[in-house]
């Protein structure tokens, strides 16, 4: 029993001492892995402290740190720590360690160990045995196995522990802060935790900024701490109510620590930071609100007092001040109130009161010496209004509460015009000039000013040669004010007296308003010096003039002649070259017509000179349609290839018309030259021989009765100088004479009427022994018989005169000429045209009967188109002779005559080509009616000219008539006031002398009737005549009764007035109503050619219709106005009333025949439509 006792306690000392090794060996590994962890934990604080001081970890970066070390403690506690608290290996196996480590106890203790673990074999002495031994072992062994169990391990880890707990501790002893702050970014990595910093940032913004809206912002730091080269700023922007999302921006370095970002903001609120790597700033707060700006501008223009009435007054908008609607285009006058009313965004703050430097400084140029106001309802409403005196250009500057300013320029431009002086010109005459002393000269004068023309006046003043000053002479203002004033007048230059060698000054002065109210000076217009001349320097003039444009006319005939070669060398060339002929022969046609004004201007009666110019400006506009008709052929032609052939002969046609039109102007001039100084001759030893005698005469006078022996010296040689003087004129008569007889011949065949005239006048001279009188008149006054002489002279003056008469031709005769030699003219082509119709039909009947007498009839043909041929050249020389157009109207004859000629030749060859001789008398024909056409418009227009010639001699005979008729009136209301009592004896040799007069009155009406009995054709002109006739012989009785009163006075007046009436419907036609037109139209369509196709068209009336209405009409007015006279002078005399009841039936009565006339003379032409 004590065996088995002591197996069991041994077994038990041994599983209780196994039990120790294994606590012990557990101990060591939960130590170990303990310490392992604390100095891990520890030395990872430390280590990502340390490491997040020198580099500044990021969060995120320091949230993975932890992380990861989070990891390797939990791996480290699962695979160490809880191994090592879980470490319970059985005892056998700790044995069996044991063992391995001591050889003594191999195979011993493991089992002894295993059998301690098996109490139901503690019978077996084996195993009790082996557990004593064991035991024993074990005892013996203690020491060993004690250091089979290795401490190293957790000393080295309990030490590892000790000395990081040891630097942790010293670290926070030490560097606490830095430790704490480290420990706490490393353990909690997401916290706000910061090491204190190396660099430090500073906001370079107040804490509370305003800004204004849109405009970007400057984000502006400074870093106070840390190196610029190595700092990177950075600003991050949120919004207070999260309007927006929050973002972040880099700074930009600018130098010195600055760093700025030019920004756009958006929102309400915002809050700026600005961080470094490891400092953040305090955060500031960004107000954004809107700058001041102008939402509209309006402006209103009020023109001065003065100016109102020509310049309105404008409302513009002007916008916000930042586009063109700010600059207005159209200037305003100065002197204008300009008012704005600016809307702003918001309401500004102004200063009260408000003085002129916040409005300067404000609204700039604009607001010196402006007036301001603001709205009180509505404080963004402002008010400015100011006097415009010179162009403003504004730049506003707005301020609001904040003291923020407008971002973008605000300009307004206010173009100011000023009132400029007016302007005044001459516009007639528009240059100085040289003018006889009776010309009449029109003036105009036009002034000009922005505004308004206060005075204008034209004025015209005579200056002598030998005075400095002017005299004071007419002076013309002008009706009515304005901005644009036209005086217009004509001035008589001898109401002036000037005297040859006297200038005329015409000028004009003008004066406008302004607005200031001061007196402006007066501007005036560059002077116009007319000249006085005498006639034959005027001539003289005149003559070169002419001239001048006979040597344009041989210069436009050498380039058209040049330009006629180009069209076979050089095309490209001559549609130019043409154009420039075009407009020098109108250039030229201008200058005849600028001399046509100023011989009419100066009032010279010279109907040969005007004939001449009439004559040269038809034929330069023949010239000028011919060349305009070449220009567009040749412009119309293909511009590749050239005109066709049959084009070039056609242009080169109408080329060679206008070199003929120009040789005739040529020959025209040069003739007319040769005539004109002929005339000029005449006229000048007119002028000389009556300074002669007048001479003559007063020399006479002074030396009455005296013998030459008593004579003085200077008596004598005024005597001789006078004899010489006399000679000298005889010498010029017998070179007159010479003249007249010389130029006669020369015109004999070209212009046989004008050849008529200068021989009649050389003829004249001889038989007045013109040159024997003269001589015979100095020999008188040699011998001092001054009366004699003086008579002598006055017969040479007589005979002088007589032949000026017959040079100067009748103008209404030569018209009556002109027209009958155009009529007979027309006929004679007109029978031409005829012939050779007949000759081409005649040609058409060649073949016609039997072939052998075709001979018979070609000789025939043959002599029939001979004798047109002789016939057509007859006539040609006719055309060309003495006829106004004639030359081209005879070339267009000889034309034809070439064709003709053709023709016989063409007739003498075997076989006869038909088609060829045809194809030429077509061509004469087209010629022939050509010159038809010409013929008919020259007839037309000296038909034309041959009336006007006879209405202006009619209307000159009534205006005489309606002259004297005044003078009686005149002197019979001044005997009527005179006669009381009855007329004196004077009185009545008054009355009776102006009897005589009304008497010739109606006598020279009833010879008017007589002479131009077309007047009778009128009815109206016929029933005034026969009124005007009854009321003369009335007056007339009355008159030579010695005897007048009102009745006689309102006869006298009712004849003044119908013949006037008369002059009134001689003048030029007033426009046709359609009903006249339409009886006119009718008329010459049923008169334009007669039976045998000749033109014959029916003269128009001399008084047309609307004439006789407008007589009609003027007649009832008289009646109207004596019975007006009637009523107011009624003196119980009924005569008077029953004249006006008479002249009131006969008005009627011709009113109804006039009617029935209109009526009949319509009826054809309403039968002629309806057929």
């Amino acid at each position: 029993m004590d065996a088995q006792a002591s197996v069991a306690n041994d077994m038990i000392d041994l599983t209780q001492h196994m039990e120790n090794v294994r606590r012990r060996i557990r101990g060591r590994l939960i130590i170990r892995s303990f310490a392992l962890i604390v100095s891990m934990v520890i030395t990872w604080l430390l280590l990502s402290s340390l490491i997040d001081a020198l580099v500044r970890l990021p969060s995120f970066f320091r949230l993975i740190l932890l992380l990861a070390g989070l990891f390797l403690l939990v791996r480290f506690i699962i695979r160490d720590l809880i191994p090592s608290i879980r470490f319970n290996p059985p005892l056998v196996e700790i044995a069996l360690r044991i063992e391995s480590a001591l050889p003594s106890l191999k195979s011993r203790l493991a089992t002894a160990v295993e059998f301690s673990s098996k109490k139901s074999m503690t019978g077996n002495p084996l195993m009790m045995k082996s557990i004593s031994d064991a035991r024993i072992l074990m005892e013996r062994s203690s020491s060993e196995i004690s250091s089979i169990v290795r401490s190293k391990p957790s000393l080295f880890a309990s030490f590892s522990a000790c000395t990081t707990i040891l630097i942790l501790v010293c670290a926070l002893i030490f560097w606490n802060s830095s430790t704490i702050i480290g420990l706490s970014r490393s353990l909690l990595p997401l916290g706000s935790t910061m090491w204190p910093s190396t660099t430090t940032v500073l906001p370079l913004h107040d804490s509370d900024s305003v800004h204004p809206r849109g405009a970007p912002f400057m984000l502006r730091g400074r870093l106070t701490t840390g190196d610029p080269a190595d700092t990177r700023i950075t600003v991050r922007i949120d919004s207070v109510d999260d309007s927006n999302p929050s973002r972040k921006v880099v700074l930009t370095p600018q130098g010195d620590g600055d760093f700025e970002r030019l920004v756009d903001l958006d929102g309400d609120v915002l809050q700026a930071v600005f961080m470094t790597h490891d400092h953040e700033s305090e955060p500031i707060r960004i107000r954004l609100v809107d700058p001041p700006s102008i939402e509209s501008t309006m402006l209103t223009i009020i023109p001065p007092d003065y100016a109102d009435s020509v310049v309105e007054g404008v409302r513009i908008d002007l916008g916000t001040g930042h586009d063109f609607r700010s600059s207005p285009e159209t200037p305003f006058l100065e002197g204008s109130t300009a008012s704005f009313i600016f809307d702003m965004k918001k309401p500004l703050p102004v200063p009260d009161p408000v003085d002129e430097q916040w409005l300067e400084t404000t609204f700039g140029q604009l607001g010196v010496g402006a007036t301001f106001s603001v709205d009180s309802n509505d404080p963004s409403t402002w008010y400015l209004e100011r006097e415009l005196e010179e162009r403003i250009g504004s730049v506003f500057t707005l301020v609001d509460e904040h003291g923020i300013l407008n971002p973008d320029e605000i300009t307004f431009t206010i173009d100011v015009v000023e009132d400029r002086f007016p302007v005044t010109v001459m516009l007639e005459p528009n240059s100085d000039e040289r003018i006889l002393s009776e010309a009449v000269i029109p003036l105009r004068s036009e002034s000009r000013d922005d505004i308004m023309i206060e005075s204008s006046r034209m004025i015209a003043r005579r200056r002598t040669p030998t005075s400095v000053t002017t005299e004071p002479g007419e002076v013309f203002h002008a009706d009515d004010p304005g901005p644009l004033v036209v005086i217009e007048r004509n001035i008589d230059v001898s109401t002036l007296n000037p005297e040859v060698g006297d200038v005329i000054e015409i000028l004009s002065i003008t004066r406008d308003v302004h607005w200031s109210g001061m007196d402006r000076p007066e501007v005036t217009s560059s002077i116009r010096s007319m000249q006085v001349i005498d006639r034959i320097e005027f001539m003289s003039n005149i003559q070169s003039q002419i001239s001048s444009v006979r040597r344009n006319a041989i210069r436009l005939d050498e380039l058209q002649s040049d330009n006629l070669e180009r069209m076979t060398t050089g095309p490209s060339e001559v549609a130019s070259e043409q154009a420039r002929i075009t407009r020098r022969i109108s250039a030229t046609d201008a200058a005849i017509e600028q001399l046509q004004d100023r011989l009419k201007r100066n009032r010279l009666d010279d109907s040969f000179m005007e004939e001449v110019l009439e004559q040269s400006r038809d034929l330069l506009n023949m010239a000028g349609r011919a060349s305009s008709s070449a220009q567009d052929r040749i412009r119309s032609s293909d511009s590749e290839t050239g005109p066709a052939e049959e084009e070039v002969e056609a242009i080169s046609d109408l080329q060679r018309e206008v070199r003929a039109e120009l040789s005739d102007l040529i020959t025209l001039l040069d003739r007319n030259q040769d005539e004109w100084v002929v005339s000029r001759q005449l006229s000048d030893l007119i002028g000389s021989m009556e300074e002669v005698n007048r001479r003559t005469e007063e020399l006479g006078r002074e030396l009455v009765g005296r013998d030459i022996s008593e004579m003085s010296e200077e008596e004598i040689d005024s005597i001789d100088d006078l004899s010489s003087e006399q000679m000298a004129l005889v010498d010029r008569s017998q070179d007159l004479s010479r003249s007249l007889r010389e130029k006669g011949e020369l015109m004999d065949e070209s212009q046989a009427s004008r050849s008529e005239a200068l021989r009649s006048a050389a003829e004249r001279a001889q038989r007045s022994e013109l040159s024997e009188k003269m001589e015979r008149s100095s020999e008188r006054i040699d011998e001092n018989q001054m009366e004699r002489a003086s008579d002598l002279q006055n017969e040479v003056l007589r005979t002088l005169e007589e032949m000026m008469k017959d040079l100067e031709q009748d103008p209404a005769a030569q018209a009556e000429e002109l027209a009958r030699i155009l009529s007979d003219l027309v006929r004679s082509i007109e029978v031409l045209v005829d012939t050779n119709e007949q000759r081409i039909i005649e040609l058409a009947r060649l073949a016609d009967g039997p072939i052998d007498e075709l001979e018979s009839r070609i000789t025939t043909f043959f002599r029939n188109t001979e004798t047109l041929t002789r016939n057509t050249a007859n006539v040609a020389i006719e055309a060309g002779s003495d006829v106004s157009g004639g030359q081209r109207i005879a070339r267009r004859i000889l034309e034809a005559s070439s064709s003709q000629e053709a023709v016989m030749v063409r007739v003498r060859e075997r076989p006869l080509d038909e088609d060829r001789i045809r194809d030429r008398l077509r061509e004469s024909l087209d010629s022939l009616r050509s010159a038809l056409e010409l013929a008919r418009t020259e007839q037309e227009s000296a038909r034309k000219k041959a009336e006007d010639r006879r209405k202006d001699e009619i209307r000159s005979t009534y205006l005489d008539l309606s002259d004297l008729q005044a003078s009686i009136y005149l002197e019979s209301s001044d005997l009527l006031g005179e006669i009381v009592d009855g007329p004196s004896r004077r009185q009545t040799m008054r009355l009776r002398r102006l009897s005589i007069d009304q008497e010739s009155i109606r006598l020279q009406l009833e010879e008017l009737l007589e002479l131009h009995p077309d007047l009778t054709e009128s009815l109206l002109v016929t029933g005034i005549h026969e009124m005007v006739d009854a009321w003369s012989l009335d007056v007339s009785e009355t008159l030579s009764e010695g005897d007048i009163d009102l009745r006689t006075l309102d006869q006298e007046s009712m004849i003044m007035d119908s013949i006037l009436n008369l002059v009134s419907a001689l003048q030029d036609d007033p426009p046709q109503q359609e009903t006249f037109q339409r009886n006119e139209q009718g008329s010459q369509a049923g008169g334009e050619e007669s039976a045998d196709g000749s033109s014959d068209s029916q003269p128009e009336p001399l008084i047309p219709p609307l004439a006789e209405l407008e007589m009609l009409r003027a007649l009832q007015e008289q009646v109207y106005a004596r019975t007006i006279r009637a009523e107011q002078n009624s003196d119980g005399d009924t005569r008077t009333f029953d004249d006006i009841a008479d002249m009131q039936k006969r008005l009627h009565d011709l009113g109804t025949r006039l009617l029935e006339q209109m009526m009949e003379q319509d009826q054809p032409v309403k039968e002629g439509d309806e057929q």
